[in-house]
Formats: structure tokens, C-alpha cells, sequence
């Protein structure tokens, strides 16, 4: 056990995501979750997966926000590299945003992509 809570919400239908799409995900969200508990010591972490749409078509927006030690002025690693290599190949963006916790933001189109 790890004493860490987790909760989840999903907006739109986030049932159109591919599970190809989620298995090439699933790294980044692990190391996401492991940064958050690892590095910042978070006992509360919560997950938000959206499906929208805007001018340049159907999106994906993951959101994971952790109540840990976060620092304006934190220094990414290997492992943050590799989640914004990851969300690069699929033409995907990466955003970190530091405050109380971390605020990681991941945004990739789901237009053209086939079930």
C-alpha cells in the first residue's frame, strides 16, 4: 500500500480514444505518477481525461495534478525528456506547470485516428 489517493474524471467521450492510442500513453502517465510520488512525495493525486473539439479538430487533453512538492524552478530529468519525445511522436505537446503540487498537461490530436 501507498498511502496515495487517486481520482479520475473524464469529460466528453472519451470512449473514442483508440486503446492503441492508450497503450502508447500509458508510459507517460506511469512516469507522470511515479515523478509525483517519487520526486514531490504527493499523497493525493488526481487524473482527468477530455475528449473535445476545437478549430483544428477532435483533441485529448490529460490532465494529472498532485499535491506534492512542486518548484518553479525544477530541473527536468530523463524521465520528463522521454514523456515530451513520447507526446512529440504522436504530435502530441507536453506542459508542466509548477505551484502547489504539479499541473502536467498533455494535448494530442485524435482526428484521423482509427479504432
Amino acid at each position: 500500500k501507498t498511502g496515495i489517493t487517486v481520482a479520475s474524471a473524464t469529460k466528453g467521450s472519451i470512449d473514442e480514444v483508440p486503446l492503441s492510442l492508450w497503450g502508447q500513453l500509458l508510459p507517460v502517465i506511469k512516469e507522470c505518477l511515479t515523478n509525483a510520488v517519487r520526486h514531490g512525495q504527493a499523497t493525493y493525486i488526481h487524473f482527468e481525461a477530455e475528449v473535445g473539439v476545437d478549430v483544428k479538430g477532435r483533441h485529448l487533453i490529460i490532465r494529472i495534478k498532485d499535491n506534492g512538492h512542486g518548484k518553479a524552478n525544477y530541473k527536468p530529468g530523463n524521465g520528463i525528456q522521454g514523456m515530451k519525445e513520447r507526446l512529440a511522436a504522436l504530435g502530441g505537446e507536453l506542459k508542466i506547470e509548477p505551484g502547489q503540487g504539479y499541473l502536467v498537461e498533455m494535448r494530442l490530436s485524435i482526428s484521423g485516428i482509427q479504432q
